[in-house]
């Protein structure tokens, strides 16, 4: 905080023989240091710069104290009232605000910055994990890490989409539900998949899941590797019994 001058404001009327008497006042301006952020929405490997400034002259040795999350940066204590963040990840977003030091409780308003970055982590869960009664439902959820994320179902061999969005429920599960499913995550930065089988057939009822696949719209490269398991259980008096082999 900055006080830019001290002016004679305030004024006290008093009425003695019809004259007015004035009184001195005290009147602050007081400027509040600010931080500006460009851009405030970037994409992985970006850059983005944080500047803090204040409406009055600051010295010329004044360093400023910058946190995210009001948690100090560490190793950013500096001279400079910039702050650049070179090849930004996912884990660079957050909020970010800056102080001059010696007035550390005196920081400027908070800024977010958001990260657009491609899904990772992604996979498939199968609910309900236990008994199952043949005419009933299951849910597949598709999960994964993006910003921002959305989610497309597919099932193997047919052209369109079964339907968008996380989530994706059978409706009265039939052996002619078999088949392998697959759920793709995407974004402007690229999209990944994963697949869970199913297969109805003779007795059984048993999911397979495969590793992602990714496809990158800057590095077409596959990039890692998902666990594979399978569930299994025997079918009896249409109830399917879900169990971990």
């Amino acid at each position: 905080m900055c006080v830019e001058g001290i002016i004679s404001r305030c004024f006290l009327l008093v009425t003695a023989e019809g004259k007015y008497v004035s009184s001195p006042g005290v009147y602050l301006t007081v400027t509040y240091v600010l931080l500006e952020m460009n851009p405030m929405s970037v994409s992985e490997r970006e850059m983005a710069k944080l500047t803090c400034t204040a409406n009055c002259r600051l010295g010329d040795n004044t360093a400023f104290i910058w946190y995210k999350n009001r948690q100090a940066i560490p190793n950013s204590h500096n001279y400079s009232n910039s702050l650049h963040l070179c090849q930004v990840s996912s884990e660079d977003a957050g909020s970010y605000c800056c102080a001059v030091e010696g007035h550390e409780n005196l920081h400027s308003p908070e800024v977010t910055l958001t990260v657009r970055y491609k899904p990772k982590n992604i996979s498939v869960s199968v609910s309900p994990s236990g008994e199952i009664v043949e005419g009933s439902s299951v849910i597949l959820t598709c999960h994964s890490d993006a910003n921002p994320p959305k989610y497309t179902w597919y099932k193997r061999n047919i052209n369109t989409s079964k339907e968008s969005g996380q989530i994706y429920r059978i409706i009265n599960i039939r052996s002619e539900d078999s088949g392998e499913y697959y759920c793709e995550a995407q974004n402007e930065m690229g999209a990944k998949n994963s697949t869970v089988r199913l297969i109805i057939e003779s007795g059984f009822l048993w999911f397979r899941k495969r590793a992602p696949k990714s496809t990158d719209t800057r590095d077409t490269a596959e990039d890692g590797q998902g666990d594979s398991s399978h569930l299994g259980g025997e079918v009896k008096e249409g109830f399917l019994r879900l169990e971990t082999i």
